[in-house]
């Protein structure tokens, strides 16, 4: 794959890494083949280079936060969120035209901003070698975070109205409780499927994304990223789960079982990147 090549030709800059990630995406996406104008594009390149050049921005932050922007205290530091403030509801309604034309234009914008940089480096993707990727053999760590995110959103899913009944009964008695029960609930639909997705790119190993490359010697600066975000993710649905289990004692045996998928999945992370809590987060650490 010539992304990757070109990553290495560029230094592993920060620009070229938001370019390749950006990319990987792009391969799958068919919003590609939409004609777009060339003047929007480059109106649109515009405005992201203002967005990263802006007073206060902190370069990165977006790249290990939880996206929850939301709760966010950092937004004013944050480019992707310039860019645009709206909601993520908003942003992901895929039955929205305007979403697609969104992602049509970033995708476009940043196949441009890839062959500027290109040319300006003096690389001709004609002249790169064919790059062969390894198989990523699925750790255990991945299975269980897996596991975690089908079950834990059956689970609430499930107990949609059991929520709503306890919040009523609560609410008689102390406000505070009810937003303390909705909190943890919307803690666990947040990072229900975000702790598996940032646990399997945690688990990619050094030669799965960037090759064997002895001037690189950040290759596991993505992995401990990755791995810090998903262990906090784990640990904050881990005290939404047992905030819960307070006051639903006939869901014990449900909660426990997502407890222990938690905890071994935590541990295991931990296992494979020992450090991973040591790493200083753009902005965020």
């Amino acid at each position: 794959m010539f992304f990757i090549q070109i990553h290495r030709k560029l230094k592993y800059s920060h620009i070229a890494d938001g370019l390749y990630l950006l990319f990987i995406f792009m391969l799958s996406i068919k919003c590609l083949k939409m004609e777009i104008d060339k003047e929007k594009i480059q109106r649109h390149i515009q405005k992201l280079h203002e967005a990263n050049s802006a007073p206060g921005i902190i370069s990165g932050i977006h790249n290990y936060c939880d996206r929850w922007c939301e709760r966010c205290t950092h937004t004013n530091q944050c480019a992707v969120y310039k860019m645009d403030p709206r909601t993520v509801e908003e942003i992901s309604d895929v039955d929205n035209k305007e979403f697609w034309e969104n992602l049509s234009l970033n995708m476009a914008a940043m196949k441009e901003m890839l062959n500027q940089m290109m040319e300006e480096h003096g690389i001709d993707p004609n002249e790169l070698s064919e790059y062969e990727e390894e198989e990523h053999i699925e750790t255990t760590a991945e299975r269980l975070t897996k596991e975690y995110s089908t079950e834990v959103s059956n689970w609430l899913k499930k107990n949609n109205e059991t929520f709503r009944a306890l919040m009523l009964q609560k609410a008689e008695e102390n406000e505070a409780m009810v937003l303390a029960i909705d909190d943890a609930v919307e803690v666990l639909h947040w990072y229900a499927h975000f702790i598996y997705v940032k646990t399997h790119r945690a688990m990619q190993t050094e030669n799965n994304l960037w090759g064997e490359d002895e001037e690189f010697d950040l290759r596991f600066y993505d992995n401990l990223g990755s791995a810090k975000i998903s262990l906090l993710s784990i640990k904050r649905s881990m005290e939404a789960l047992s905030f819960l289990l307070k006051y639903m004692p006939e869901q014990e045996a449900d909660i426990l079982h997502l407890l222990v998928l938690l905890e071994k999945s935590h541990r295991l992370i931990e296992q494979r990147w020992p450090t991973a809590m040591e790493f200083k987060r753009p902005g965020l650490d």
